[in-house]
């Protein structure tokens, strides 16, 4: 019986062992995950493409597909419109990668994902200043990059957007008859924003409210800064009658 009993046991070890180096023949390489991986993204199917990348940074986190997978997990979070987790995700790559070829895409990438979340004119002008401060960020380090002249682009509209949110602020106290307040934010966007698009009506409602408040020294001198400088503006010819010149 115990020989019988032994033989047994020596079976099932074997058995036991030979399921364990199944599995182990069965676990996918680092370079067959990356490959499916990539080929989910291709397709688009990003969140799926994520698991994958994730699978293999789980498992094979020394593998030298590990660092281009952390990036494309951000990736697949950007182009799945998941752009908080994006946003996580490339700080997390710059972080632990910050001498890698690809950190200036990382960083216009962060700024694409809070300038994916801007707003209308009329509500939280966060992600904007967000977007601004990285495409700021990104400029200032890659000024010869091939996305710089990108990011200046969406750097200016961020900056529009700003000025035009502080505009609207200013134009409702204006329209309010609140003049003061209507001044400080229009005094906002002459120093923060001076190539604001809307810059002739900024200092027309500024001219115009001062004289509401009997400051017309000061009223004139917009108005007169807006003869000069927006010459052909659509608030020349009341500026003038207000003025009374031809």
């Amino acid at each position: 019986m115990n020989a019988l009993l032994k033989l047994l046991i020596v079976s099932l070890l074997l058995s036991l062992a030979g399921c364990t180096g199944s599995k182990i023949r069965k676990e996918k390489p680092a370079d067959v995950i990356f490959t499916e991986g990539m080929a989910l993204f291709e397709r688009k199917s990003y969140e799926d493409a994520g698991a994958s990348f994730q699978e293999l940074n789980a498992k094979y986190p020394l593998s030298q597909y590990a660092v281009q997978a952390k990036l494309k997990i951000a990736d697949s979070y950007f182009y799945d419109e998941s752009y908080p987790e994006a946003i996580s995700a490339y700080r997390e790559f710059e972080k632990l990668h910050p001498t890698n070829d690809n950190i200036p895409y990382v960083i216009f990438q962060i700024g694409m994902s809070y300038f994916n979340q801007i707003l209308t004119i009329d509500r939280d002008q966060t992600a904007t200043k967000n977007a601004a401060a990285e495409f700021t960020r990104f400029i200032s380090r890659f000024p010869n990059n091939q996305y710089a002249d990108d990011a200046g682009k969406n750097l200016a509209i961020c900056r529009n957007n700003m000025a035009e949110n502080v505009f609207y602020i200013g134009n409702f106290y204006y329209k309010k008859g609140k003049y003061k307040a209507a001044i400080e934010r229009f005094e906002v966007i002459i120093k923060a924003y001076p190539d604001f698009r809307g810059m002739d009506k900024v200092l027309f409602l500024i001219g115009k409210a001062h004289i509401e408040l009997k400051e017309t020294e000061k009223g004139n001198a917009y108005l007169e800064k807006l003869l000069k400088d927006y010459p052909e503006s659509k608030f020349v010819k009341e500026a003038r009658g207000i003025l009374g010149v031809n």
